[in-house]
């Protein structure tokens, strides 16, 4: 069985991991997942040579959401929390939509 998905391809441009450089390609996949349960990890992350990919699972009602904000193009950013890479993968627990977006020039 087959879910729809949302794809967003960026470039890298923020991160506190060591082991990754920023301006590296990101391939984000969310999918609709009715099975989607808020308490545990949502999604996970592989890294290879070019790029990152993160497959992200939200509910309908949530997938249904980001798809609005992206399209409304108010979303400035999007962050995903997850855990330090380790042998190239690591879990995603979260993400959040930033409509308003300033670069800490202290980092």
């Amino acid at each position: 069985m087959s879910y729809p998905s949302l794809n967003i391809s960026s470039k890298l441009t923020e991160t506190d991991s060591k082991k990754i450089k920023i301006g590296i390609k990101v391939d984000i996949t969310i999918h609709a997942d009715d099975n989607y349960e808020p308490n545990k990890s949502i999604g996970f992350i592989d890294k290879n040579k070019v790029s990152i990919e993160m497959h992200i699972w939200l509910n309908w009602n949530l997938l249904h959401h980001v798809h609005m904000v992206l399209l409304s193009g108010k979303a400035e950013m999007i962050s995903i929390f997850g855990t330090e890479l380790f042998n190239r993968s690591g879990k995603i627990h979260g993400m959040h939509i930033l409509q308003k977006y300033e670069k800490d020039d202290e980092r």
